[in-house]
């Protein structure tokens, strides 16, 4: 691992998703629950005070999460998320691991509130439903689904459930496997959330190891940091042998609700 890049970091230095991933962690576990409101203010702790930020301070932003923290200030109402086009950024995608796998015992939940953790700052129904997507690709890593089984089409731990509640159409597509038929540079890790998102699982799809899907994310460049990161809780249940779950920070963070 090696250090710098545009904001000069040192080798482990985390940036912006990760800080708003472990308040929304901190929230979940103080809190014993979804709590927005306080979702918002640990999040505006961070961008004002660098509050769990691996530098002490808010070293950037992105536009919608900002946008959305500034009228959280101005009132108290939770739901500022942006659902304008151009508030399609995989802002809210990067930092939600830690909702499915707080609701993980309760799938049909967890799926909803990682819906539902995206609209503090990302409100457009595409970004909303590659949560939900996510979320639960999450929770079926967490049970131990075998990677083959997460990358069927349309997994969802819950038989018939995106019958009953669709995804987006773009959601969908990626769902149903597009990121089994393609390769750069028709993948790319830029931060509109479906592109994304069918990075992530594309390098998920490609790489034999945890390190080399990891190398084929960021090695994609332009929003690496989500393709890279996001592989981490897609791939936690194929894991196991390479990862005792007791070390895992999050698990000893997040005490989950059975």
């Amino acid at each position: 691992m090696t250090g710098g890049g545009p904001f000069d970091l040192e080798p482990g230095q985390w940036t912006d998703d990760t800080s708003l991933a472990l308040c929304l962690a901190e929230s979940l576990r103080e809190r014993r629950g979804f709590d927005p409101v306080d979702q918002l203010g640990r999040f505006c702790r961070w961008w004002k005070e660098g509050y769990l930020s691996s530098t002490g301070t808010c070293f950037d932003i992105g536009i919608t999460t900002r946008a959305a923290l500034s009228q959280f200030l101005r009132g108290p109402e939770p739901f500022h998320g942006q659902n304008d086009m151009y508030s399609a950024g995989n802002g809210s995608l990067m930092r939600l691991a830690p909702v499915p796998m707080y609701y993980s015992a309760t799938p049909e939940k967890a799926i909803a509130m990682a819906g539902e953790s995206s609209r503090t700052t990302h409100a457009l129904p595409v970004v909303i439903d590659a949560c939900r997507y996510y979320g639960a690709l999450i929770v079926g890593a967490l049970a131990g689904r075998s990677k083959e089984h997460l990358l069927s089409p349309y997994f969802c731990p819950i038989p018939g459930y995106w019958d009953a509640l669709p995804l987006h159409d773009e959601v969908t597509h990626v769902a149903g496997g597009s990121f089994k038929e393609k390769e750069p540079p028709e993948i790319r890790g830029r931060g509109y959330v479906v592109a994304s998102m069918e990075a992530a699982l594309w390098a998920f799809h490609k790489g034999r190891s945890f390190e080399e899907g990891c190398l084929l994310a960021v090695n994609l460049g332009e929003d690496g940091g989500y393709d890279g990161g996001n592989l981490w809780p897609a791939g936690r249940g194929v894991l196991r042998e390479r990862c005792d779950p007791g070390n895992v920070a999050f698990r000893a963070c997040i005490p989950r609700v059975d």
